[in-house]
This record gives C-alpha cells, structure tokens and sequence, in this order.
C-alpha cells in the first residue's frame, strides 16, 4: 500500500489502524513496517 499526500493528512494514522485491524499487529511492530521519505530520496536509496 502507497499513502500519498500533504503534511496532516492522516496518512500515518490510518496506516497504523489498518495494521491493528486486518493484521492484529501491535503498535511497535507496525511503526517498524513503516518507510518514511521525503521527496529527495529515490526508490534506488530505500
């Protein structure tokens, strides 16, 4: 799944919801799922 949107939108939260939801994961181990960029980085730095 790709978020993709402006500074507040909810993005991160959601991503953390569903996680709890369809996959019964607990917080931590869906904020270690989590890439977080900025729009310098290129797919070839991930």
């Amino acid at each position: 799944m790709l978020l993709y949107g402006g500074h507040g939108g909810g993005k991160t939260t959601l991503a953390k919801y569903l996680g709890q939801v369809f996959y019964k994961l607990s917080k931590d181990a869906i904020e270690d799922c989590i890439l977080k960029g900025h729009p310098q980085l290129t797919e070839e730095k991930f």
